[in-house]
């Protein structure tokens, strides 16, 4: 979906799978703004192999996440992103 000139992902649109089973990872929280509590923000990957430890941090929260029964629990404790 596209909305003021922003790319926007609307989770609601997977009818088999619960909101509390899905997160959308991007660099940009515009893109999951219909979702905030289902989104993980990261850095943009900007080509420098050497300094780019996203991939690391990402495998680590997953890990972490993967014990909520809920995954917006374990976003909004991490991230807090509705709390902005």
């Amino acid at each position: 979906l596209q909305s003021n000139g922003f790319l926007v992902k609307d989770l609601r649109i997977i009818s088999d799978r619960s909101l509390k089973d899905l997160i959308i990872i991007d660099n940009s929280i515009v893109c999951f703004a219909f979702n905030l509590d289902n989104g993980v923000p990261i850095s943009p990957y900007m080509g420098d192999n050497e300094l780019d430890e996203e991939l690391i941090f990402l495998l680590s929260y997953l890990e972490d996440a993967y014990h909520f029964e809920d995954i917006r629990e374990a976003n909004i404790n991490n991230f807090g992103l509705t709390n902005i």
